[in-house]
């Protein structure tokens, strides 16, 4: 029996292994679904990570407190991480997807020792504009989530500013996400395609190669 867990932000219930996108307009709509997200999460006991830039990941803490949720005490007790991507997974002014996806298997592999029942992960990818001039690495990354990490035990919620990316790019983002969030509804993306048919394939050496 599929397991179900809460969105926090709609009634509708998701499940680990979704793929999340949501795509905002202003700075008001930037918490409206992430911040309900990580409160139901933390409440079913499970890790919750916010990967984002540095002013974003300040505010974290006081929307949660809002929320009734002391982030002081999740934090010591390691269900909560807020970071950057900076601290995390920017090398040398580049985005490394690799690195990314070995730190994601790692903490999913830590899941059931640890004693959380997932792990729930909100990225706000709009900082990452800046570090790439193509979109290869960037949805190269969104393709692992969508098929290269195992999801059994997680779910991710990737938060674009459309104002910062074009109009191109996120059409291609769309594409690598099987859930797509508008205001508090819950759609199943019908256009989800393969990361190979987002990403041309150049060489052999280069070929991106999905699991199955």
């Amino acid at each position: 029996m599929e397991l179900k867990i809460p969105s926090g932000f709609s009634e509708r219930s998701l499940r680990f292994g979704d793929h999340l996108l949501y795509i905002y307009e202003n700075d008001e709509q930037q918490f409206y679904t992430s911040m309900p997200f990580m409160k139901a999460g933390i409440e079913n006991n499970e890790k919750c990570i916010y990967i984002g830039d540095a002013d974003s990941s300040a505010k974290i803490s006081d929307f949660l407190e809002k929320l009734n949720i002391d982030s002081e005490d999740t934090k010591k007790t390691g269900q909560l991480c807020i970071t950057t991507h900076k601290d995390l997974f920017l090398n040398g002014g580049s985005f490394n997807p690799e690195k990314m996806r070995g730190i994601l298997r790692k903490t999913i592999e830590n899941i059931p020792e640890e004693g959380w029942t997932g792990l729930r992960v909100v990225q706000e990818m709009s900082e990452l504009s800046r570090y790439f001039q193509e979109n290869d690495k960037l949805l190269e990354y969104e393709g692992d989530l969508s098929y290269n990490i195992p999801k059994r035990s997680a779910v991710f919620l990737c938060q674009y500013d459309g104002r910062r990316f074009e109009r191109k790019t996120l059409v291609q983002v769309v594409k690598l996400h099987n859930i797509v969030v508008v205001g508090d509804t819950i759609y199943e993306n019908q256009l989800k395609v393969d990361l190979n048919e987002v990403l041309p394939v150049q060489n052999e050496e280069t070929t991106y190669k999905i699991e199955s």
